[in-house]
């Protein structure tokens, strides 16, 4: 069971009661196989029987796994435990088979065990803060996943989707985040409703539990992401609605504001012709304020887009942007690069869409742009040393060179 938390990130309960079913009626249908293989040819009405009992036991099998997969919660996702707990567990077993050897008492056990496995629950609970944020940009090709730890322990997933079938929240964030030993997941922020933001977001509630989600008017009035809402709702996830000015709580000391768009019904009320903003325009985007350095999440505004932003009032001066639109061409990205003024930049997407002129326009103002379809997912790290950015294809590189 370990090994399979480990490589597998799900844990089984009812594996040592099944298994007294199972392991019978697996036997069954190897012996009954391996005799009517053999013997089927010279005396076919001899292995009748045989073949019989293999059949039946082949469909008691079925019908039991899936009585249990559709009746009961057979198993549930869990990060990647540690080697040490691995060992733990392996030692435990092995005590309880020598026991008796050494004269030690079920009791004496039963202690010893229930004390290493209160280590291994609550060892967890006080080792969520760091001394820094990480805002980790993955690689899901033509699509957006941002995935930010606090210096509180707190964390948050904006927008998790790619333009294709491939399911980036259960290949690629799910396990990034077992790995990090990320059982829960505080806040999603949907920016908007295309599938290349949010499509991989219902792998994400099924296997982590999530407190919050975050959209704004334009999504929640829209009426194309009923399911999506309806999964919230029957899930228990807190959905909350979210425009320019406001300022996302509970993440101190970074502070997170929402720069873009603003109020649906405001901007209506005060003539804006809404109709004419785009779904992309209409994209909600985050400020992310740490130690003085700041975080733009663009996600997929374009030219109306960069404009609002520009008008408003809050200051979009930033350090690390994400380039807008998937690092398309929008006619004044120049002005939003003079606006904003960062340091770093990074481009989610494949290379056929990324606009020579946008990387251009962002060389020519001395910008570090990275690219995850080049680069691999991208990790930008803020602490009280500034800013370092880390590529995963580059350590990827290194580490199979050391093992050369």
């Amino acid at each position: 069971m370990p090994l399979i938390a480990y490589y597998f990130h799900i844990v089984t309960p009812l594996t040592a009661l099944l298994n007294v079913v199972v392991f019978p009626l697996v036997w069954l249908i190897l012996v009954g196989g391996f005799i009517v293989l053999i013997f089927g040819l010279v005396f076919p009405i001899l292995v009748t029987p045989f073949a019989w009992l293999t059949s039946y036991s082949e469909i008691a099998l079925e019908n039991l796994i899936l009585f249990f997969s559709t009746n009961f919660k057979t198993f549930f996702y869990t990060s990647t435990p540690l080697w040490i707990w691995i060992i733990f567990y392996y030692l435990i077993v092995i005590f309880f088979i020598i026991r008796e050897r050494f004269n030690i008492k079920m009791v004496h056990t039963l202690i010893a065990t229930l004390a290493i496995l209160n280590i291994f629950v609550f060892s967890g609970l006080f080792d969520r803060s760091q001394d820094c944020l990480k805002l980790t940009c993955f690689d899901v090709r033509h699509g957006a996943s941002f995935f930010i730890q606090f210096p509180n322990g707190k964390n948050m997933l904006f927008d998790t989707g790619t333009k294709s079938n491939y399911d980036v929240g259960k290949f690629v964030v799910a396990p990034f985040l077992w790995k990090e030993g990320i059982k829960e997941v505080d806040t999603i922020v949907i920016s908007h409703e295309h599938d290349d933001h949010c499509n991989g977001i219902p792998s994400i509630i099924e296997r982590f539990k999530v407190d919050n989600v975050f959209v704004n008017k334009f999504f929640l009035q829209s009426g194309n992401r009923v399911e999506l809402l309806r999964l919230f709702k029957e899930e228990k996830v807190k959905t909350g609605l979210m425009a320019d000015g406001l300022e996302i709580k509970g993440y101190e000391p970074a502070k997170i504001m929402v720069v873009n768009p603003p109020d649906k019904d405001m901007l209506r009320n005060e003539g804006f012709p809404i109709e004419n903003l785009s779904i992309n325009d209409s994209s909600s985007v985050l400020l992310i304020d740490y130690m003085g350095y700041r975080i733009l999440l663009c996600a997929d505004i374009g030219e109306s887009g960069i404009k609002l932003l520009l008008s408003g009032k809050d200051d979009p001066i930033a350090d690390v942007i994400q380039v807008p639109h998937h690092g398309g061409f929008i006619v004044n990205t120049e002005d939003l690069i003079k606006n904003v003024r960062p340091k770093y930049a990074i481009i989610s997407a494949t290379a056929n869409v990324v606009s020579t002129s946008t990387i251009e326009a962002y060389q020519k103002y001395r910008v570090s742009l990275y690219k995850t379809h080049e680069d691999g997912a991208v990790t930008f790290t803020i602490d009280k040393n500034g800013i370092q950015a880390s590529k995963f294809i580059r350590q990827v590189m290194l580490e199979a060179d050391s093992l050369r």
